[in-house]
């Protein structure tokens, strides 16, 4: 018995193989791109926290402190 019937089935196979390989490469590296930018920006955010956790701190000698709070 030969495998002469099968080739072209195999021959498939590889190629759907292939192609799905290709595209979760594809996929992964967009994933990787954007947790490099999520973490950029999440740096960004604890610096305006940072920032705005000094600033409501300064004004607790504000005679209208308590308006900001309600």
């Amino acid at each position: 018995m030969t495998i002469d019937p099968l080739l072209p089935w195999l021959t498939a196979v590889n190629s759907l193989i292939a192609l799905g390989s290709f595209i979760y490469a594809w996929l992964t590296a967009r994933a990787k791109g954007n947790s490099e930018k999520l973490t950029a920006i999440e740096k960004i955010v604890i610096e305006h926290e940072r920032r705005i956790q000094e600033i409501e701190g300064s004004c607790d000698i504000c005679p209208i402190r308590t308006a900001w709070s309600t």
